[in-house]
């Protein structure tokens, strides 16, 4: 029984060294700047925020100021455009105005990304960790 308690003991404590017990999810949290400039959208556009991970997609969302997720560890590829309205917002044209990057997120720590959003420019991703 001793031994059996002895095995046990070391089971657990090399679980723990390998990084079992660090936290499974971090947070990604998202904001979208708009920059001024002399194009506009006569009708409007929406903005569109997309992660994938591993090529599978984990959320695709309308998105004006903020998006906050919590996703697992590992590395994503995260992409942003704007679907201007093609008369009103009930049809709306092809993607436009993207932007990518890939990302990395840690467990426990928070990343947090700034769209800038400029009409008639492909827009820009800026990466700060917490």
């Amino acid at each position: 029984m001793a031994a059996a308690l002895l095995a046990g003991l070391a089971a657990g404590s090399l679980g723990a060294a390998q990084g079992t017990g660090a936290p499974a999810n971090g947070v990604f949290s998202v904001r979208a700047k708009y920059v001024r400039s002399d194009n506009v959208y006569i009708e409007g556009a929406y903005q569109y925020l997309v992660v994938k991970r591993a090529g599978e997609e984990v959320y695709r969302k309308r998105f004006d100021k903020r998006a906050r997720l919590r996703l697992a560890v590992g590395k994503y590829w995260v992409g942003s455009y704007a679907r201007p309205c093609d008369g009103n917002c009930s049809y709306l044209d092809q993607p436009r105005d993207r932007c990518s990057r890939h990302v990395v997120i840690r467990g426990g720590e928070t990343l947090r990304a700034t769209v800038r959003i400029t009409v008639g420019r492909p827009c820009s991703i800026r990466l700060t960790r917490k």
